[in-house]
């Protein structure tokens, strides 16, 4: 640590990658990267962060996958109470960019001062809380006391040891690799099909937005489309060292209950597989049927439990946008 105090000193954004001390290829493969973490000084010291995970430790490699990745690709970042707040004036409405991002949250009203610091300053009409450790769990509670919308998601994790996880080889739908004009094709007749009163900036920001983060991650959109060329089942893979995670899993309705999704899913595990990554993760509202459908599909439910709450805008055109977790899971 001395050697970092020394070389960055005054720096505000490392990043800490995690490598498999077994790893002896050389270069070092991304697959080796079991986790990338943020890397900052306090009070000018550098200290590392939790205890750092093994390959094998599952929950240690994802269990904040998703709060280490909204800090990198934050546009700009506010340091809060037991956490951070994400902003980007690029794409205001999405609630994915736009958030308070709480670990170790601390009592409501604390975390509502913050809020209104935060959202107030930047003119945001929408307050979205994201809620990342299940430490968490009173503050969900005393927010949906408060009338937010609070839901809870269960994080899942696919690995090539596990029993039944190898993705099967399917005589069904076929899914491939999709193009940006197809993958965003799915993302906007999926907004649109979910009746929301969008106007045409929310809408455009809620399709574009995934461009913005291809700096941090390797994406790929894959889907199925059919012979006119219509995409109608999809999902968004990002490879992140020898990690990946699978969101905006959606199906049109008029193609559900097909196999469309399972293709899809069974594909973006077979292309992480591909790229050296033993560890695949996404997450799902656990009060929907969705999750389970997952672990049929050999995702094993870690028992992590975080949460997203968003304060309700009364006569606002925002107030209809939901975030990208209320529209990812559209099988």
């Amino acid at each position: 640590m001395r050697s970092a105090q020394a070389q960055f000193a005054g720096c505000p954004d490392l990043l800490l990658l995690v490598v498999d001390p077994d790893e002896s290829r050389e270069p070092l493969p991304a697959c080796s990267v079991l986790s990338v973490r943020p890397f900052a000084a306090t009070d000018g010291v550098f200290e590392l962060p939790e205890p750092l995970p093994v390959r094998s430790d599952t929950l240690g490699r994802v269990g904040l996958a998703e709060h280490h990745a909204a800090w990198r690709r934050a546009a700009t970042r506010v340091e809060v109470r037991g956490g951070f707040a994400t902003l980007d004036d690029r794409i205001p409405h999405s609630f994915e960019h736009n958030a308070l991002r709480l670990r170790s949250p601390g009592p409501v009203e604390e975390v509502l001062t913050d809020a209104a610091r935060v959202f107030g300053a930047a003119g945001r009409a929408h307050w979205r809380i994201a809620i990342d450790h299940p430490c968490g769990a009173p503050l969900a509670s005393d927010l949906a006391t408060r009338g937010w919308e609070v839901t809870a998601y269960r994080l899942l994790a696919w690995s090539p040891d596990t029993d039944r996880a190898r993705p099967e080889v399917s005589e069904g739908p076929f899914a491939r690799e999709l193009s940006r004009v197809e993958a965003e094709d799915l993302v906007h007749s999926a907004w649109l099909e979910g009746s929301l009163q969008l106007t045409d900036e929310q809408l455009r920001q809620l399709v574009v937005r995934d461009r913005l983060d291809q700096a941090w991650v390797l994406p790929f959109g894959i889907g199925v489309v059919d012979r006119g060329g219509r995409t109608m089942a999809g999902l968004r893979l990002e490879i992140d060292g020898g990690c990946a995670e699978i969101t905006s899993v959606l199906t049109l309705e008029a193609a559900r209950r097909r196999g469309l999704a399972g293709a899809s899913i069974r594909e973006a595990l077979r292309r992480a597989l591909e790229h050296g990554c033993d560890r695949v993760w996404l997450t799902a509202d656990a009060d929907d049927w969705v999750a389970d459908y997952y672990v049929r599909l050999g995702f094993v439910d870690l028992n992590w439990t975080t949460w997203s709450a968003q304060r309700p805008v009364l006569d606002s055109p925002s107030s209809q946008a939901r975030s990208a977790g209320s529209c990812r899971d559209r099988v």
